[in-house]
């Protein structure tokens, strides 16, 4: 952990993008992880059903023919737990670190699965995106990794998160980018593993960030799961 941080010390803010995740898992969407491919389907079918259903739920109106507010609808799904074929990132290294270790319980750090470690990615979106084409509609048919950074329409968490996002049509998404990386000789991603052992010292240097779940998750949700990891250390 104390490695990570000095690690962090030395980024060009907004140069590179961080994504947590909670084990060495492979990089890849919720959408492709529940086993859909058909992006196209996905376009014309959920998304059509979805908002019909959230434009009574939200104050704001997406007009998804609309460039901008089309992203901001689909990263609002996102953050709210629906599948899509986006993946969420942060400016922030520490952001990234509270979503790699949030969920670790302690029986895990005290026990049984001392040798497991946490993830994080980093990407670098400015080499990225100045070596490869961008594409703006999600169901183009040339495979690709885009980078978007969506309105945050109606959604409170985006700006704390400082968040960012890619939206693909990949599924083995590492596997993409280290084939271009290939060919232009440049390295974007890279993996920094953290052992989960490091989790009460993490998780209290990120609270006296000021980063944790009320400040991350504004609401009512947010602040009940930070004072049950303050009142329920041990669970």
């Amino acid at each position: 952990w104390d490695d990570f941080k000095k690690y962090a010390s030395t980024i060009e803010y907004r140069d590179v993008v961080f994504r947590g995740q909670e084990d060495i898992w492979p990089l890849r969407t919720s959408f492709h992880r529940n086993n859909r491919f058909d992006v196209i389907r996905y376009v014309l079918k959920d998304i059509p059903m979805l908002h019909s259903k959230i434009v009574g739920l939200t104050p704001h109106f997406f007009n998804l023919s609309n460039e901008m507010e089309n992203g901001a609808f689909y990263s609002l799904l996102q953050h709210h737990g629906y599948p899509t074929p986006l993946l969420d990132w942060s400016y922030s290294p520490f952001v990234a670190a509270f979503f790699a270790f949030k969920n670790i319980k302690a029986s895990s750090v005290v026990c049984c699965e001392q040798d497991r470690r946490v993830r994080i990615f980093v990407f670098d979106i400015v080499k990225w995106t100045l070596s490869f084409a961008q594409y703006k509609n999600i169901t183009d048919c040339r495979l690709h990794v885009s980078v978007g950074e969506f309105l945050p329409i109606n959604n409170p968490r985006a700006l704390p998160q400082q968040a960012l996002t890619t939206y693909t049509n990949v599924y083995d998404i590492e596997g993409f980018i280290a084939e271009h990386a290939g060919r232009v000789d440049i390295q974007f991603l890279k993996a920094i593993d953290i052992p989960i052992t490091e989790y009460y010292k993490a998780m209290n240097d990120l609270s006296l960030m000021g980063v944790t779940a009320s400040t991350l998750f504004p609401g009512i949700d947010g602040m009940c799961e930070e004072m049950k990891k303050m009142n329920f250390p041990h669970v």
